[in-house]
């Protein structure tokens, strides 16, 4: 079976609000399915830097886990997290 997960931002200068959206249409995706599955996307997009943009996967790999130590690090970072039941 394809799934699909449907990742929406809304910036507001330096915040951020991110929304994982599913189709209405598939079996929900467990928390745990969904990360692996967004990890995925993340791997395919560091192959791909390289040939946009010019900067090795490597680079941007680093900065990605830069990125996840620091929200996690974070007493702030995702504090207000809330699941929505689907409708």
């Amino acid at each position: 079976m394809k799934y699909s997960v449907i990742v929406e931002t809304e910036i507001f200068g330096r915040n951020a609000n991110v929304y994982i959206k599913y189709p209405s249409d598939q079996p929900k995706l467990t928390f745990s399915e969904t990360s692996h599955i967004l990890v995925s996307g993340i791997s395919l997009l560091l192959k791909l830097v390289e040939q946009q943009e010019g900067k090795p996967d490597y680079k941007l790999m680093e900065e990605i886990v830069e990125h996840l130590n620091s929200e996690f690090v974070s007493i702030k970072s995702f504090s207000d997290a809330k699941v929505y039941p689907k409708k």
